[in-house]
């Protein structure tokens, strides 16, 4: 089932990119799907895993701009992409799709995570992955193939590789530029060796630098790689020769035998470390001569091409200034003759601006005439409204006055007659206590004249209150200290002064 739907989705691309449906190649649209990782998995345990990750799922991460070639890995993890491992034409690289939320693979990478035993995406992580170089092996047992080999079976341009990688910030490492050979068959057998030596026997290779691709008019970019890839192949085609030896008996090795075979095994070591180290050196400043050169070449060709662009540019300039000349002349003439249309036009306008100011003038004269002849009408009506209205107020002020004096006087000769009353009774009751204890008294006359005025009713006058006394038909005001003030006037509702003897 996994290889038909395979086999069907790649017919299908195939079947588009021949009848011219896609936008772009063959590969770019067979690396859009993920081919390794279709996979036969059982209703019930896809609903189940279905149901815990909507549980958990959040929105997948921005990722970062992905490359337009096919790239190996460079040694350089980014963050934003998945942490898995994608196989992509033998090559082991960094999974490009976005991380889910917090996670650190993509829905794909995780599902499949989910599903090994490794807790892991089948083809490994990236961070296992950055460990190793073209000598990586997936937990499947693939091992990853060098960039050479992926290049020359897909012609991918190598000048368009490097560049890809240098938009991304990378660089191709220099093993992916070495091509793997594999023969067909079982691998030869090797010689029988003693213990000792078993653990520095190296397999064999041939030596000398490998023969180079005849390629037509080569880029100073594919040189340089080139010659990265000969360097390379030149420090790991040396080896350390092993002697091969007749199985005949095995002896024990003295301590002297092993001081030796450590010290030989030692100066090997140096040997190849100083050759690598050659080798690396003089790849330097083959590269740096390259580049030198390179840049040489591109000094030269920007300034010729400086030289042309300014040379057009002179050239656009002095046209352009021409064509500037030529309109600012038509302008002008546009421009005067408008100006002297709408001098015209202004003259004539102001003309009939005076005589509509004039006419409004008049008007308005004449309208602030009538305005104040109204005026004077609707103040004279006003007045006399205001003068009716006051002698209204007052007569109504007055009446009300006489009638609060009257009610009050009214009042107060009620009071005087209930306490004059009162004070007959009592002045009798007593007399009648007195005969009856006293009988032979005789009654004493009392000067009424002489008698004081008790003052116990009060009334307010202007916001101030006082006692009050009827006296020979006026009301006399007194302070709270009894001292008499003045004789109340009810029409005016004010105090009056007056002498007291």
């Amino acid at each position: 089932m996994r290889s038909a739907s395979v086999e069907f989705a790649v017919g299908v691309i195939e079947k588009l990119f021949s009848e011219g449906a896609l936008k772009c190649s063959l590969l770019e649209a067979k690396e859009l799907f993920d081919f390794d990782s279709v996979a036969v998995v059982s209703s019930r345990s896809k609903a189940s895993k279905k149901r815990e990750r909507s549980k958990t799922a959040k929105k997948v991460n921005k990722i970062t701009a992905k490359p337009t070639v096919l790239l190996p890995f460079c040694g350089e993890i980014v963050k934003d992409w998945c942490q898995g491992v994608k196989l992509s034409f033998g090559l082991h690289t960094q999974c490009t799709m976005g991380r889910c939320g917090e996670d650190t693979y993509c829905k794909t990478c995780r599902k499949h995570a989910d599903n090994s035993a490794t807790g892991k995406p089948p083809y490994g992580d990236i961070n296992d992955r950055a460990e190793f170089s073209v000598d990586y092996r997936d937990p499947k047992g693939k091992m990853t193939l060098p960039y050479a080999n992926v290049v020359e079976k897909q012609g991918i341009s190598m000048e368009a590789a490097v560049a890809a990688a240098a938009t991304m910030g990378w660089t191709i490492p220099a093993e992916q530029l070495v091509k793997r050979t594999s023969k067909r068959g079982r691998p030869a057998k090797s010689a029988a060796v003693s213990d000792s030596d078993s653990d520095d026997e190296t397999p064999k290779k041939k030596r000398g630098r490998p023969s180079k691709a005849k390629v037509s008019e080569p880029t100073q970019d594919d040189q340089i790689a080139q010659l990265v890839a000969e360097a390379y192949a030149e420090t790991t085609t040396e080896a350390v020769k092993v002697k091969k030896v007749k199985k005949l008996k095995v002896k024990k090795l003295t301590e002297e035998q092993k001081a030796s075979a450590k010290l030989a095994k030692k100066e090997a070591a140096d040997k190849l470390k100083a050759e690598k180290k050659a080798a690396s050196d003089k790849l330097k400043a083959e590269k740096k001569e390259v580049a030198d050169k390179l840049k040489a070449e591109k000094k030269a060709a920007s300034d010729k091409l400086k030289a042309e662009k300014k040379e057009a540019s002179d050239k656009l300039k002095a046209e352009k200034k021409e064509a500037s000349d030529k309109l600012k002349a038509e302008k002008k003439e546009a421009s005067d003759k408008l100006k002297a249309e709408k001098k015209e036009a202004s003259d004539k306008l102001k003309a009939e601006k005076v005589a509509a100011l004039v006419a409004k003038k008049e008007a308005a004269l004449e309208l602030k005439e009538e305005k104040l002849v109204a005026k004077a009408l609707e103040k004279e009506a006003k007045e006399a409204a205001s003068e009716k209205v006051k002698s209204e107020k007052k007569a109504v002020a007055l009446k009300v006055r006489q009638e609060k004096a009257a009610a009050k006087k009214a009042e107060r000769e009620a009071a005087k007659l209930r306490k004059k009353e009162a004070a007959d009774k009592l002045k009798a009751e007593k007399a009648e206590e007195t005969e009856a204890v006293f009988p032979e008294l005789e009654e004493e006359a009392v000067d009424s004249s002489d008698e004081e005025t008790e003052l116990s009713e009060t009334m307010t006058v202007g916001g101030v209150e006082y006692y009050f006394s009827e006296q020979d038909g006026q009301t006399v005001l007194f302070s709270k200290n009894g001292e008499p003030v003045g004789v109340y006037d009810a029409e005016t509702d004010t105090v009056q002064e007056a002498d007291f003897e």
